[in-house]
Parts: C-alpha cells; sequence; structure tokens
C-alpha cells in the first residue's frame, strides 16, 4: 500500500491494523513499522512524502476494512486513516467452503492463541508453503512465491524460517524470500521441523559426511543469520552409551538407517525444583530421550518397554520408571515445554515401522492422544498428570501435534482416519484442529477433508502471534 501525505521528517512510526470481521474472536492483525525501518528497507520518500508499507492478514474473499494511524514526533498532530481492500477468494487447502465446524468457535472460551502456522509436507499436493491460520478457521497469509513445500518452518522474529534442501531461508510476511545459510558443506539436508533451542533453532538434518550417513538423527542449533552454533549427533550418542554399558550398538543404531527418525526437539531449561539444560528429542520409532545440552550424554528415557530400546541394558539403565496409571508415548510427535514445567507430546499410538523386523517394534494403541508428564530426572520417574483422548475415539497414526499457549492447548489431528493410500472418493481422511480453553472445554474443532494421503495438508502446526508485530 502506498501511503501518500506523509511528513517524513516529523515522522515516528506507522501501525497497520487489520479491522476483524464481526464475528471474528481472533486478535487483530496489527503490525508497526517504525521510520528506521521503513528507511532501511527503501520504503520512505520524503521529497514525494509517501511510505510503502506492507498489508498482509487480509481476509480471502472480502472487502477488508484497513486501520493506518500515522504517529509524529511530540508537536507534530498525527492521522488516523482506513482503506478498503477487496481479496479474492482461496481456493487451496483450509478454504472456508471445506470447513467442517465441529464445534464452531466458542467465543466464551477464552484461547492463549489466535494464529496457527500450519506446515504443510513436502509431499504435499501444492507448493505454497506454511499458511496462517486463525483460530476462527479462516486462511489469513499464504505465501505465493515459494514453489516449495517446506517441511521445516519455524516463526521467528516476524518471519518465517524454512528449509529447502541443505537451505536455511526465510520468508517475510510480506512474502519476501530470501537466503539465510547453506549447509551442503556438511552433507546437511532438512527433513522434518525447526524448533527452538537454547540459543538459536534447531534444525533436524539429515548428514551425509565423510561417506557417514546419519538419517533423522542429527541437530544443529544456529544462530539467526544461520551460524552454526551446536552439533548434536544422536547415533554417536547413543552408540557411545551403549558401548560404555556394555552392549554392542551395531544391530540398534545402523548409519544410513533410519532407526530413530527424530520428528521433532525442544530445549528444556529447568523443571521442578532441577536444573535440566536438557534437549528432549522425539525419536519416533523408538523413544523419548534427553540429552545434556553441554556434556550430550543421554540422561534419561521415556518410552514403550516393549520396543527394540528396552532389549539393551545399557539403554534400559536410562529407562525411566513409570508411575501408576502413567501410559508410555507412542510413536509420538511435537515435544514441548509447558508452562508449569510438564513435558508434553502428541502420542500418535503407531508401533515402530523402520526398525529391523527382527527386533521388537512394539505396541500399538487403536486411539491417538495428547499427554502431559511431570519428569523427575532426580527419582528417575515420569508422571503423566494430564491427557486428552477425544473420547478415544481419534486415531492419526503418522504426523499430528499438541502445544500448549496461555494455559490453552492447541491439538492437530493430521491423519484422521489413517495415512495408507486414498483408493476412492468415500475413502475418507481428515485433518482435525482442536482449540482447549485452561478448562479444557472446547473452544473450536474444525476438521477439513484430505486429499492427500500423508501429511501434505499439514503435517504440523504452532500456535503464533500476529498482534502488536513490530518492525523497527
Amino acid at each position: 500500500m502506498t501511503l501518500a501525505g506523509v511528513s517524513v521528517p516529523h515522522l515516528m512510526n506507522i501501525t497497520v491494523t487489520i479491522s476483524p470481521l464481526a464475528s471474528a474472536t481472533a486478535a487483530p492483525i496489527e503490525a508497526t513499522y517504525t521510520k528506521a525501518y521503513l528507511l532501511s528497507e527503501g520504503r520512505l520518500d520524503a521529497d514525494a512524502g509517501t511510505a510503502q508499507l506492507s498489508v498482509f492478514g487480509l481476509y480471502a474473499n472480502h472487502s477488508n476494512v484497513v486501520q493506518i494511524v500515522v504517529g509524529y514526533v511530540a508537536g507534530q498532530q498525527g492521522a488516523r486513516l482506513s482503506s478498503t481492500i477487496a481479496t479474492r477468494p482461496w481456493s487451496g487447502t483450509f478454504k472456508d467452503s471445506d470447513r467442517i465446524d465441529v464445534q464452531a468457535r466458542n467465543s466464551s472460551v477464552a484461547l492463549g492463541y489466535s494464529y496457527l502456522l500450519v506446515k504443510q509436507s513436502k509431499r504435499g499436493l501444492t507448493k505454497v508453503g506454511p499458511i496462517i491460520v486463525d483460530i476462527d478457521g479462516h486462511v489469513r497469509w499464504v505465501s505465493g512465491t515459494l514453489e516449495v513445500n517446506p517441511q521445516s518452518s519455524y516463526f521467528w522474529d516476524n518471519e518465517i524460517y524454512f528449509g529447502n534442501v541443505s537451505a536455511l531461508m526465510k520468508v517475510a510476511l510480506d512474502s519476501t524470500v530470501s537466503a539465510v545459510a547453506d549447509y551442503s558443506h556438511l552433507g546437511a539436508t532438512f527433513h522434518h521441523n525447526i524448533d527452538m533451542g537454547k540459543h538459536g533453532m534447531m534444525l533436524e538434518m539429515d548428514t551425509d559426511y565423510n561417506d557417514t550417513v546419519r538419517l533423522e538423527s542429527t541437530v544443529y542449533e544456529v544462530s539467526r543469520s544461520g551460524a552454526l552454533l551446536n552439533t548434536w549427533d544422536l547415533s554417536q550418542i547413543v552408540r557411545d552409551a551403549m558401548v560404555a554399558g556394555g552392549d554392542e550398538p551395531s544391530p540398534f543404531v545402523v548409519d544410513g538407517v533410519d532407526w530413530c527418525h527424530q520428528n521433532a526437539g525442544t530445549f528444556w531449561s529447568q523443571s521442578e525444583g532441577a536444573s535440566v539444560d536438557t534437549l528432549v528429542i522425539s525419536c519416533r520409532e523408538q523413544f523419548v530421550i534427553g540429552v545434556g545440552y553441554v556434556d550430550r550424554l543421554i540422561k534419561w528415557i521415556l518410552g514403550d518397554a516393549d520396543k527394540a530400546w528396552h532389549t539393551y541394558p545399557s539403554l534400559r539403565a536410562f529407562a525411566l520408571t513409570l508411575a501408576a496409571g502413567t501410559a508410555p508415548p507412542i510413536g509420538q510427535h511435537s515435544t514441548s515445554i509447558t508452562s508449569a514445567g510438564e513435558l508434553m507430546v502428541f502420542d500418535n499410538g503407531l508401533f515402530s515401522r523402520n526398525t529391523d523386523q527382527s527386533l521388537p517394534t512394539g505396541s500399538s494403541r487403536n486411539f491417538s492422544a495428547v499427554r502431559k508428564y511431570v519428569i523427575d530426572d532426580a527419582a528417575m520417574t515420569a508422571t503423566e498428570v494430564w491427557t486428552y483422548e477425544h473420547g478415544r475415539a481419534i486415531y492419526s497414526p503418522v504426523c499430528s501435534g499438541a502445544y500448549e499457549r496461555g494455559g490453552s492447548t492447541f491439538v492437530l489431528y493430521s491423519n484422521e482416519g489413517g495415512a495408507g493410500p486414498i483408493t476412492s472418493p468415500t475413502d475418507l481422511r481428515f485433518t482435525r484442529m482442536v482449540g482447549l480453553g485452561v478448562d479444557q472445554r472446547v473452544g473450536f474443532e474444525y476438521k477439513w477433508r484430505k486429499y492427500d494421503r500423508f501429511c501434505g495438508e499439514a503435517w504440523l502446526a504452532d500456535p503464533i502471534s500476529l498482534s502488536g508485530l513490530l518492525f523497527a
């Protein structure tokens, strides 16, 4: 948007707000651009008295009212303006016409988030990259410039970072794409996700370096500029622990084999009264494992005792004892730490698929759940303190996730109905989203029919904030 009549010498900032629909409960999308930012981006013309503003987060197929507030230095009167921008219908994934309101947005249920960064899979049918959906069920942002489906993506400092083969890229909310770093010299390529670490982003990578192939078992921590800060080689970490414990690791940890299938990670700074300083990594095939951030040693393992890992005394020595009534996670995704210091995972319930079939592949369940655990790393115990099972009626065997924000919870079932081939129009699969308030009441529950057999429409989704954004 070009804004005319701007007194550039006196300008402080310009705030743009997208007026919500009358029925909306999502917080308005609001962005403030400082003079310094606009100058650095070449968006101010003092002679012409104009400012170029990025306007994003519009509703599709709607005459959007955009509110603009121009702030000047003391003694100069600012301005309040509005403009109307008409948009075309959105015809891609998660469009309004495909949404089934199992529970329409209940405004009486407060939620600690308003927007969801929906991560589409590289296997997807379309190539629009991640999209942003609000809690009222409307698509509010897409990038029309990526032409890739980066499975790895993360929203940080008003930009979406994503992996494209070996390159770390980012796309701004105005859809400007730029390169951040490239890790091809390390033989590294992206696979599942990007998560926040202690000092930067944790990248989940495949590596092929010096003729040693590590599949889905290497973590890089990098800065905002992409500089490599830390590396954790989970294959080597587990091997070393097994050798130290008197076991031969070669049948379990195999180079070039997806023995771990890392799909998520999180940094745990502290828990109930104890310093943790731990990377908590989800190995879908085997367990959730806690690894020291500094010493890179195994601290504990939480997982199904019917899987291969538990047959090795060296790994069993790290097993957390499950309290009465505590279920282990099986085929889990989206490890995270709640505001109360609990470990939360999406427990898919699917046995190990990539493990050598001569080894135990573990149990399965016929439903998926979200679980919170209190981990006592001194007593080496895990206690399940909260579970959401949705009546044990939904099974999403792969992908999916759950995160807490502001005491409320977001749950994504990526593959309701299974992940096998879709063979006919009557073969119904769904992507389902559920928002739970602090009191566990359902704030919304939407589902969209799937046309991709895997996780193309949404393999994962993170709650994000688009209110009070500052571009400085």
